[in-house]
């Protein structure tokens, strides 16, 4: 249990570094040219949010006597700028309906689905460059540098940990199968996925397809981590694939055997 707890400490550790490498090379305007774009999409996308957060919160308060005075209206259409279409229809003084207050309802939160949609395709298409760096950086970092480092990160030396093969931790691992490595673990096929679906113009389809790819990739982290915990061995998928395992040592350099499930019998 305990190489399990330090190799989940490691590899957050060296996806930490990996982050902070990204967002350093995302203020160089040569790499990330649509960097100020995407933050305004976002600074956009935060007041949406707040906006629709602050209005359903407040909504029975505006109409709590069925109408709406002119104080009330000039507030809906000031501080909720972008729900103002939801009540081009409403009069001020006017006796609003309950089947009327339903239809507003929904369109408010039709309104912001499809607002905050609009904002999710276009902040993507700004940061397509990028996903592109993501992967580089995972692939050079978990794959080069663990290669170059002969099965060591900075958080595997940290940590005392090394990949090595499964059968001879002796021999040498060769350069493809940290690459493979690194493109199954730092997940480059969903990356690929919102790289290309992109150019997808249609937004409803573009969304639905980014849904789907967001779900399978959530299961497929869940299905490392579980194949993990599960085996006594603690290898993973790509452990498994590779013919591969992530060792412990002591501060001498030997192999500290562990077992999760045996632990407490071989002690």
């Amino acid at each position: 249990m305990k190489k399990l707890i330090y190799r989940i400490l490691a590899f957050m550790l060296d996806m930490l570094l990996c982050y902070f490498i990204i967002l350093g090379l995302s203020f160089i305007s040569y790499i990330n040219p649509s960097k100020n774009d995407a933050n305004q999409v976002m600074e956009y996308q935060s007041n949406l949010t707040r906006q629709y957060s602050e209005l359903t919160e407040n909504y029975n308060s505006f109409f709590e006597d069925n109408k709406i005075d002119s104080d009330e209206y000039k507030t809906l259409f000031t501080n909720y700028s972008y729900f103002s279409e939801c009540f081009k229809d409403i009069n001020i003084d006017e006796e609003v309906s309950e089947d009327k207050n339903k239809e507003i309802l929904t369109n408010i939160n039709n309104e912001y689905n499809d607002t905050y949609n609009k904002f999710v395709y276009q902040i993507n298409t700004y940061n397509r460059n990028m996903y592109i760096i993501d992967i580089i950086v995972y692939i050079l970092y978990f794959g080069i540098l663990e290669f170059i480092l002969h099965g060591k990160t900075v958080g595997k030396l940290l940590f005392r940990l090394k990949t090595v093969y499964n059968s001879n931790p002796k021999k040498d691992i060769p350069l493809w199968k940290y690459l493979i490595k690194a493109i199954l673990i730092s997940e480059t096929i969903f990356l690929l996925v919102n790289i290309f679906i992109v150019n997808i113009k249609d937004i409803n389809t573009y969304i639905n397809i980014y849904k789907i790819n967001s779900y399978i990739q959530y299961f497929y982290e869940l299905a490392f981590i579980i194949v993990m915990i599960l085996r006594d061995d603690e290898r993973s998928i790509h452990d498994l694939l590779l013919n591969i395992r992530v060792c412990l040592y002591d501060k001498n350099g030997k192999e500290i055997e562990s077992k999760i499930f045996n632990e407490e019998t071989n002690n």
